[in-house]
């Protein structure tokens, strides 16, 4: 399954780691007059597998090893660590002012899998916090 998460976020362990607003607008760009109704010739789209997973997450906590590090302790450093996944299938960590990049896939809509340089780890997500964990090592970050 690849080398451990640390390598997808090895950012994070160095201590030095969108979802687009939706909008009720018409095709001239405005917002509908209070007491009107848009038509919709289409059905609407059910959501894709993973769709809910789309957006920035910041770090709730880090355990390796038994010794757990979370946002608390991390006190303002925890605002650096953030995790955004794209829609597109792309993503990336961010730590310091360091990035790593990602693609990402939807096994369902509770499970995804991301790569990057090559190894890959699978996270679960659930009322809007994915959690990663490989080996004793486990990552958690809350959706913004």
């Amino acid at each position: 399954m690849g080398k451990k998460i640390l390598a997808l976020f090895s950012c994070i362990f160095a201590f030095t780691f969108l979802l687009s607003g939706c909008s009720s607008k018409d095709e001239s760009g405005s917002a509908p007059e209070k007491g009107t109704q848009t038509e919709t010739s289409e059905p609407a789209e059910t959501a894709k597998p993973g769709e809910q997973m789309v957006g920035v997450y910041a770090l709730e906590s880090a355990v390796e090893g038994g010794k757990k590090i979370d946002a608390k302790t991390l006190g303002e450093k925890a605002d650096q660590f953030k995790l955004e996944i794209k829609a597109d299938g792309t993503g990336n960590v961010k730590s310091s002012g360091k990035s790593v990049q990602f693609t990402w896939k939807a096994l369902s809509d509770t499970e995804l899998e991301m790569t990057a340089d090559g190894n890959t780890s699978r996270g679960e997500f659930k009322d809007g916090t994915l959690t990663f964990v490989e080996d004793d090592l486990q990552l958690t970050f809350k959706k913004k």
